[in-house]
């Protein structure tokens, strides 16, 4: 079992480099972090889009 906890890679350079395809890896891991990032921005815009149009419609409703 302590095999499994030990890492393949010999020093933290290699890890980066992932076997010559570091740059897609990391590309593709910097690209799913941005269109996360992208969904929360869009969903907390809408959010507060929502709430800003619910209390003008309760101020209508009590006008």
């Amino acid at each position: 079992m302590s095999e499994f906890f030990h890492p393949w890679w010999s020093d933290w350079a290699s890890f980066l480099r992932m076997g010559r395809h570091g740059l897609y890896v990391w590309g593709s891991v910097a690209a799913v972090a941005v269109a996360l990032a992208g969904e929360q921005w869009a969903l907390r815009r809408r959010a507060r889009r929502v709430r800003r149009a619910q209390q003008l419609a309760a101020q209508g409703d009590s006008a």
